[in-house]
């Protein structure tokens, strides 16, 4: 907090322009302007800020390794009052709309595209600052400049978009859950024997009411006959700790299977469909 107590040789020095003369800045003691803008930092510790917030993305059980849990950091980074931009850019140039506003000291803009970036800018005499994350893509940019009240997040932006142009980033998967990773392998037992007892096992007591027994197996049978020798099955793609989609694929095509478990102890399945797709 107090630049006197930095060694020379890692200071950063502020400056000004006038008359197009560069001229030192005054540096700020620590006092009752730190609190808006006197941290001193560096880039390298500074991304261990921005990583420890990516950290709360996506949701999961892990244990706790921060000053504050993960779900504390997603409410931070929730808008509190969000205003519409309806004529918005996207990050990757294109035309689109947002949603800005403000979480808990962060600036927070949701895009139509389903892109969140979440950051803040800043400065003093001598300096400027700028920072952005990308929940969903696990990635933050950060600039830091030594000149009065400078605005890099043109930079950064430029960046971002480089990135998505080059095809550099992609979104993280959300980790599939314990229990849907079992329901998954016992899905696939179940449609290629419809076992009795496997199904007392796993199926929720509503399964069979919104279509009754035969009429899904006939259903996954036509599926199954239509897509010939299934060679190999897909990773799961896990949409929340209860539902989640995998692929399997077969000789003549590929087979799309969607599942949701139940709310309870022990979740079981209460809703599959299988969608038959040509290659």
């Amino acid at each position: 907090w107090e630049y006197s107590y930095i060694p020379d040789n890692l200071l950063a020095l502020g400056y000004r322009t006038k008359n197009n003369q560069w001229e030192k800045e005054p540096l700020l003691h620590d006092g009752a302007f730190g609190a808006i803008g006197g941290l001193i930092t560096s880039i390298d510790d500074f991304s261990k800020y921005v990583s420890f917030h990516l950290s709360a993305w996506p949701p999961h059980n892990g244990p706790e390794t921060g000053p504050v849990k993960r779900s504390s950091l997603r409410e931070m980074q929730k808008i509190r009052i969000p205003k519409l931009y309806p004529d918005a850019t996207l990050l990757d140039g294109n035309p689109g709309s947002s949603i800005k506003g403000y979480g808990y000291g962060l600036r927070v803009n949701k895009f139509s595209d389903g892109i969140t970036a979440i950051g803040h800018s800043g400065g003093l005499p001598g300096f400027g600052s700028d920072y952005v994350f990308l929940p969903e893509f696990g990635i933050g940019i950060m600039s830091f400049c030594n000149l009065t009240y400078s605005a890099p997040w043109p930079a950064n932006e430029q960046v971002i978009k480089v990135l998505f142009e080059k095809g550099k980033i992609s979104a993280r998967n959300l980790p599939a859950s314990d229990i849907l990773i079992e329901r998954k392998k016992q899905i696939i037992q179940l449609i290629n024997t419809w076992d009795s007892g496997l199904e007392e096992k796993i199926l929720a007591e509503n399964f069979y009411m919104d279509k009754s027994r035969e009429a899904r197996i006939e259903e996954v049978n036509k599926i199954l006959t239509r897509v010939g020798e299934i060679t190999s099955i897909g990773q799961l793609v896990a949409q929340n700790q209860l539902r989640g989609t995998f692929i399997m694929f077969g000789e003549n095509g590929k087979v799309k299977v969607f599942f949701s478990l139940t709310p309870e102890n022990i979740s079981k399945v209460q809703n599959l469909t299988l969608r038959f797709y040509d290659y």
